[in-house]
């Protein structure tokens, strides 16, 4: 039996026990209070939404949001609520805070001259990549023109050498990467350097350049939150208009627990939430602290939320397979109704139709690599068939190519020509 000042001592632990944890922040939950709160934010979006009837003026609207949160992170508003959308991003953004460079003062100038820009070509331009004249300089741009237009800023010359150095070239008239690519390489080459030596400069080069291409214009930013806007219209659609069937406590307890379930569930790729878990989700990530403290307790590491298109497309069939496996119950319902269980990549499409082209870089990856490939001199055939060619290919290793059946015959008719025969 425990004496009198032991039982003393252990109360006293329990107290000081409790006090400690009452203090403590510990990962929660949403709330229905939580997802309420952040279903008004939505609403009144949506509301300025149905105002305007033009995709452009909506365009200019949300660069103005992108604006007045990039010159001041404390700003709340839709900008601010879609870069709590991607919590990796998020983080390191509000770690490594830069200077910014607001799309709208980026976007409304022709990158070669500064002459203005009517917001039509902005839109045109920044949302559906189109190729545009400038009226004042006659220059031609597009979106990936700002990134090469960042990237020469942001590298004004290239070290070809310990003791050469060769300006970087100026942005060309027809503002494309593959012009400039070349006009680059020249300049190299034109300094007659070892061919190691020419191949680490584009090394470098191509290094620097995949990095600019890869981020964001504002350079306090690594998202472009203006797409990322357009990309939550559909769902923002769909929310506003049920506000009052989504704002009932009965639906939002409901897509809690089945949000919580969501969360539980362990898989190598990504899985994709229907409505009612999204709009838990996205509650949840506009709380930073708390949503990394409850990703850490229930899946032991910070769960991304990705919100492309591709992404979800491949992953609704997985994740109904794996919640059908774990809680014996279908994950979607068979109605076509955007209600509780309808996928996230059923929903309607937004009033406008497809407005945003997604912004895809592989393809100038692709040429990039390919333009700042080593240069290597062709080996031999090791097989002894003179028919295969020893190829290089970008960053590819060298690999054989057997010449068409066609190519052969044309040969062999050729070298007959000069009398001799093949018997």
């Amino acid at each position: 039996m425990l004496g009198r000042a032991t039982v003393a001592s252990l109360d006293a632990l329990q107290t000081m026990a409790k006090t400690v944890l009452a203090k403590a922040t510990r990962a929660r939950n949403p709330t229905v209070h939580d997802v309420q709160g952040h279903l008004a934010e939505w609403k009144a979006l949506y509301d300025v939404l149905d105002t305007i009837q033009d995709p452009v003026a909506f365009h200019a609207h949300a660069i103005a949001l992108e604006d007045a949160y990039s010159c001041d992170a404390s700003t709340i508003n839709f900008a601010a609520r879609v870069h709590q959308l991607h919590p990796m991003a998020f983080a390191q953004d509000t770690a490594m805070r830069r200077p910014p460079t607001s799309l709208q003062s980026t976007l409304s100038r022709c990158p070669h001259c500064g002459a203005s820009i009517a917001p039509t070509t902005v839109f045109r331009l920044h949302l559906q990549q189109a190729l545009t004249v400038c009226h004042a300089c006659h220059g031609r741009f597009d979106y990936d023109t700002y990134k090469l237009a960042a990237y020469i800023d942001a590298h004004p010359f290239c070290a070809v050498s310990t003791t050469v150095v060769v300006d970087t070239p100026s942005l060309p008239r027809d503002g494309s990467w593959d012009t400039f690519l070349t006009l680059q390489a020249a300049a190299i080459r034109a300094t007659g350097p070892s061919q190691d030596a020419y191949n680490g400069a584009q090394m470098i080069q191509r290094r620097h350049m995949l990095a600019s291409i890869r981020r964001s214009l504002n350079p306090a930013l690594s998202l472009d939150l203006v797409h990322g806007i357009f990309r939550q219209l559909r769902f923002l659609e769909t929310i506003g208009s049920a506000y009052d069937y989504w704002n009932d406590a009965a639906v939002l307890t409901a897509s809690i627990e089945r949000y919580e379930r969501f969360m539980a569930l362990t898989s190598p790729m990504p899985l994709v939430p229907t409505v009612d878990i999204d709009l838990v989700w996205h509650a949840h990530l506009t709380q930073p602290e708390h949503y990394a403290r409850y990703c850490y307790r229930v899946r032991g590491a910070v769960l991304d939320h990705n919100d492309s298109k591709r992404s979800l497309l491949q992953s609704l069939e997985r994740t109904r397979a794996l919640w059908q496996h774990a809680f014996n119950e279908p994950y979607t319902k068979l109605s076509s109704m955007t209600a509780v269980g309808t996928p996230v990549t059923e929903m309607p499409p937004s009033r406008w139709g497809t407005v945003l082209v997604p912004y895809n870089t592989t393809a100038l990856v692709n040429r990039i690599l390919l333009s700042t490939a080593p240069t290597r001199k062709p080996q031999p055939s090791m097989d002894g068939t003179s028919g295969d060619h020893y190829l290089c290919d970008s960053s590819w290793p060298y690999y054989y190519q057997r010449r068409t059946t066609t190519e052969e015959s044309e040969d062999a008719s050729n070298s007959g020509s000069d009398g001799c025969s093949g018997d």
